[in-house]
């Protein structure tokens, strides 16, 4: 296959500077498509594992013992509304400090994650410190800073996907196909890409700064290269939700306003998109929630959200593996108690609006 694309790729770089090569170079192809196949690997076995953790709580939610489903709605929520990635930063490193260590010739490791930083400089350093509550409690400003650069991240994107959804939305819902159909092109790309590429793209792409006319210079932050970045899936899902909540409604009223002389325009304006707005209120509070929950990706760019000050407070502390378990954990408990009311209000939202 390289054979075939390598000098169109090699060229393009050449030309262009644009450098795709994992098209052209063995070893970035090599790299590229094991990657790939790891990622399958971890979709299947996290899907048949979802699957009999889902049936087995499903069964014991039908269980006589009030608490043993009060133990399974509490890991329902404590799951559904905290974001997977302190979850995996959670468990990969605040709990890998308390499992089985193992010789990794010449110094231990815990058994499921890498320690060797952690354990050597805590073993470097005998000066007497303060406890990982005490060290917590230092921090605690500083990560809640940070946490409200997660909630200013969140609401923004979320009011710029939904005036750009609500666009692509009646895009896809026109009557002529050169507008609709890449609009519902555009949807697709954005509701099936993952968040996270989307969100490598849009900082690697977007610039620094932007220059206008006479010579100012704009800069470009990265915390709002991220909000962009997070708009656009959410943007693809608002635009599906509008036109599914639109073609919901029955034909009979599209009738009826055409027989009252209505214009395509006026019937959305007056009397469909008005139905719609409760329909949609629940899916776009859950896209918000979904929203927030991503926004801890922001820190792998070093934007300075709650998990990236919380790994920097961290840090300055002495990189002490006992302050993995209760730093993650707070930022756990700190988005569940956000969004929880979140959930709570929308599931009611549900009930409501459901004979709608």
């Amino acid at each position: 296959m390289l054979e075939i694309v390598g000098p169109f790729f090699r060229d393009l770089y050449a030309r262009t500077g644009l450098n795709f090569n994992v098209f052209y170079d063995p070893y970035e192809y090599g790299r590229f498509f094991n990657g790939a196949a790891i990622s399958v690997q971890l979709v299947l076995w996290s899907l048949l594992l979802s699957l009999v953790i889902g049936v087995v709580g499903a069964w014991v939610q039908s269980a006589r013992s009030a608490a043993l489903r009060g133990t399974v709605n509490s890991y329902i929520q404590a799951f559904r509304n905290t974001p997977p990635m302190i979850q995996l930063l959670f468990f990969y490193f605040g709990l890998g400090a308390f499992t089985p260590a193992v010789d990794m010739g010449g110094y231990s490791q815990p058994l499921v994650s890498s320690f060797a930083w952690a354990i050597i400089s805590q073993s470097a350093s005998p000066v007497p410190r303060p406890s990982a509550l005490a060290t917590l409690a230092i921090w605690l400003p500083f990560i809640i800073r940070g946490f409200l650069l997660n909630l200013a991240m969140s609401l923004l994107a979320m009011i710029l996907a939904t005036v750009l959804g609500i666009g692509l939305g009646l895009m896809q819902i026109s009557p002529l196909a050169p507008i609709r159909l890449p609009a519902r092109f555009v949807t697709r790309l954005l509701r099936n890409s993952p968040w996270l590429v989307i969100l490598f793209v849009v900082m690697y792409v977007l610039p620094v700064e932007v220059r206008l006319g006479g010579g100012a210079r704009v800069p470009l932050p990265d915390w709002l290269k991220a909000t962009f970045a997070f708009a656009l899936p959410v943007m693809g899902n608002i635009s599906e939700i509008l036109r599914g909540a639109v073609n919901s409604i029955p034909s009979g009223q599209w009738d009826s306003a055409e027989g009252l002389a209505f214009t395509r325009l006026q019937t959305l304006r007056w009397i469909i998109l008005p139905q719609c707005v409760r329909r949609a209120i629940p899916p776009w509070m859950n896209w918000y929630a979904l929203l927030t929950l991503s926004t801890p990706m922001a820190s792998i760019f070093s934007v300075h959200e709650a998990v990236s000050n919380a790994q920097a407070g961290m840090e300055a502390a002495g990189a002490r593996p006992d302050l993995l378990l209760p730093f993650y954990l707070f930022l756990l408990v700190l988005f569940f108690a956000y969004i929880y009311p979140i959930a709570v209000w929308t599931r009611s939202l549900e009930r409501k609006y459901a004979v709608a």
